[in-house]
């Protein structure tokens, strides 16, 4: 071999060595930090499993003091834990007695509790869950419950857990409130008045049966929720005898957003109804539009026969020989005629409003007066008479007619008397006493 190809290999040899001790040196430096990291990692999972353990112990106490009540169940239903609450809710100690949930479940929600059951086996949890229990008393209590499956380490479900919450106060408070809601729809649904509530963008949100009455609706009112009341007035306005003034009216009183009183509305078939209108605000906020109409065709028609009767009599009222006085039901004075004042002195203007007994009635008839209006109190009429002072103070005797006086629902409202004066009669009455007596 030449000395040529010996000097190649000797550097070659060279080369390798240097090559072989470089890669020990990596792999020594390789070694060292892979046995660091594998010490970090031994320190890491150390610290981890005792922040778990931590964590788990911080866990356990939350649910052991939380206030609602906390239950752990296995697959079957056989209660495992109970906080606190729980054990003071339900009554039961499960360190000295054995309890199953099906022990707990009200009779009536069996069917629903097994059916949430199975949804927690299925799906992993429920939510608002609610029902009646049994506590170890047989006090029957409503619950509201979110449950869910406990997964162990290879994710088999292994048990439940489920917040109760003691909810019977606001289930009563509920009831009581539909039981509420139920009787006011029920006398909303009966008024006598046409009823109809809008919401904020005018559509019904409750009707009567009244209200379809007036507008001539063949649908029940249950049926019309949800129209828009805009449209439906534009539809019915050719039941009122001026269509154009009806639209009109409801845009204004709309949209002044104030409560308006005692609308009179005169419709084409005759009838005069009475309109009443209220926004309903939440805060600031108009949440709606609350109207009722009320048939007031008969009322009126016998205010304008009354008005024309007093038109017709009121002059032979004022001028007739009789006085004729009203009183209400604390011998106030509210009418007296032109014959009255004459006899008594005193012009309407002096004595409207005051006490005609106070004014009129001597002493010695005051009980004469209380015994008479006694008896006009309870529907009887009577004659009497009686002796008073005018504005003069002179004396006169009065013969009196009573009678009780009604409103329109024959209630009670005080008395209407004629009185005719006698003075005269009554002093030749005396004169002839007295020539007898000598």
């Amino acid at each position: 071999m030449s000395q040529e190809k010996i000097d190649i290999l000797k550097r070659s040899l060279i080369r390798e060595k240097a090559a072989r001790k470089a890669a020990e040196l990596i792999l020594e430096d390789k070694s060292r930090e892979l046995y660091f990291i594998s010490e970090e990692l031994k320190q890491a999972n150390f610290k981890l499993g005792h922040l778990l353990e931590e964590k788990s112990s911080q866990l356990e106490g939350v649910f052991e003091n939380i206030v609602d009540a906390y239950v752990v169940i296995d697959l079957s239903g056989n209660v495992m834990k109970l906080n606190d609450a729980a054990t003071l809710f339900f009554g039961y100690d499960i360190e000295i007695e054995s309890l199953n949930v099906l022990d707990l479940i009200h009779k009536e929600d069996m069917d629903y509790a097994l059916s949430s059951f199975s949804d927690l086996q299925t799906y992993g949890f429920f939510k608002n869950y609610q029902a009646r229990v049994y506590t170890k008393s047989k006090e029957v209590k409503w619950v509201h419950i979110n449950a869910s499956v406990i997964f162990d380490n290879n994710n088999n479900p292994i048990a439940a857990q489920g917040i109760v919450r003691d909810i019977t106060e606001q289930k009563a408070s509920d009831e009581k409130l539909i039981d509420s809601e139920s009787r006011l729809a029920a006398l909303v649904l009966n008024l006598n008045s046409g009823v109809i509530l809008e919401d904020e963008n005018r559509k019904i949100v409750l009707s009567n049966n009244k209200f379809c009455e007036l507008f001539s609706i063949e649908a029940k009112p249950e049926s019309i929720i949800g129209i828009d009341c805009e449209l439906g007035y534009e539809q019915n306005k050719n039941l009122f005898k001026d269509p154009s003034a009806f639209i009109e009216r409801i845009n204004q009183i709309v949209g002044g957003k104030v409560a308006v009183i005692g609308d009179v509305l005169e419709m084409a078939d005759g009838k005069i109804l009475e309109r009443n209108y209220l926004p309903v605000f939440v805060g600031e906020k108009i949440k709606g539009f609350l109207w009722t109409f009320t048939d007031i065709t008969l009322e009126k028609n016998y205010n304008l026969s009354l008005e024309a009767l007093k038109t017709k009599y009121s002059r032979i009222i004022a001028n007739m020989n009789l006085g004729l006085l009203e009183v209400d039901k604390e011998d106030n004075i509210l009418m007296m005629n032109q014959s009255f004042s004459d006899m008594s002195g005193y012009s309407e203007a002096e004595i409207l409003g005051k006490n005609a007994n106070s004014i009129f009635v001597s002493k010695e008839d005051q009980k004469l007066i209380t015994s008479q209006s006694n008896n006009r109190f309870v529907g009887n009429y009577n004659s009497y008479e009686i002796k008073v002072k005018n504005k003069k103070g002179e004396f006169k005797h009065w013969f009196v007619s009573g009678a009780p006086n009604y409103d329109l629902l024959g209630e009670f409202i005080g008395s209407i008397g004629i009185h005719l004066d006698i003075t005269a009669i009554k002093e030749l009455e005396l004169q002839k006493e007295c020539i007898f007596l000598v």
